[in-house]
């Protein structure tokens, strides 16, 4: 049986992808995916059944996502050389598995060439309300702060892919 992609996944190719690609067509231009950051993975680790099957379903992800942007001419990159970073999630106990969702990303990394992790150990979270005393704390989302440096780590990763693609 072949599981069809995450509708994310597809949306982004459908939608956001076919769009761009339009629209720099009106202009005379095409476009040119190389890289594809990913920060997902929180809800898989909250169960085991779900983490356990990481590894195998984002491989799989990333393949669908190759065959597609290639096949549809939104890279001008060979089809296993689009990169992806996949984005580590956070580890301190809020999720059970995330040891798992995250080892499930280093073993992909580790395989493929094109493949990147980027760390979010240390990023402070909070939300708009960073003080954990503070009754509208978050415990789930990184603060402003915070999602600017991990946006940093995201930016340092996807350049060092594209300078070997």
């Amino acid at each position: 049986r072949t599981r069809r992609p995450a509708s994310l996944a597809r949306s982004f190719v459908e939608g956001y992808c076919a769009k761009a690609s339009a629209l720099l067509a009106l202009e005379g231009k095409s476009m040119d995916l190389r890289v594809v950051g990913v920060q997902i993975g929180e809800s898989d680790a909250a169960t085991l059944a779900n983490a356990s099957q990481v590894q195998a379903r984002m491989t799989a992800l990333i393949a669908w996502l190759r065959a597609e942007l290639h096949g549809r001419g939104f890279t001008t990159v060979a089809q296993d050389e689009i990169g992806f970073v996949l984005g580590l999630i956070k580890d301190d106990g809020t999720y059970p598995y995330a040891p798992m969702v995250n080892a499930a990303y280093v073993n992909i990394a580790a395989v493929d060439d094109f493949v990147e992790t980027s760390p979010v150990a240390g990023l402070a979270v909070g939300g708009r309300f960073p003080d954990p005393a503070d009754p509208n704390f978050d415990p789930f989302h990184y603060t402003a702060d915070a999602q600017m440096i991990n946006g940093a780590n995201f930016a340092a990763k996807i350049q060092s892919l594209i300078n070997d693609q």
